[in-house]
């Protein structure tokens, strides 16, 4: 396998988990939002996978 082709592949582990982090994040955040009538578990939750995220291509 090339180089490129590594790149791409870690690329596309990076996107996948991140997407899967978001997702996660977001029906988490809707629901905690929905039942506790408060606008502090999205906040909380979006700070945290923002974290998440930006941390990811530190890694590579």
């Amino acid at each position: 396998m090339t180089k490129s082709k590594e790149a791409h592949m870690q690329a596309t582990a990076i996107f996948t988990s991140n997407d899967i982090v978001v997702n996660g994040g977001v029906i988490l955040a809707g629901s905690l939002f929905y039942f506790l009538d408060s606008k502090w578990p999205d906040l909380v939750i979006e700070a945290i996978v923002f974290t998440f995220v930006m941390r990811e291509p530190q890694e590579f």
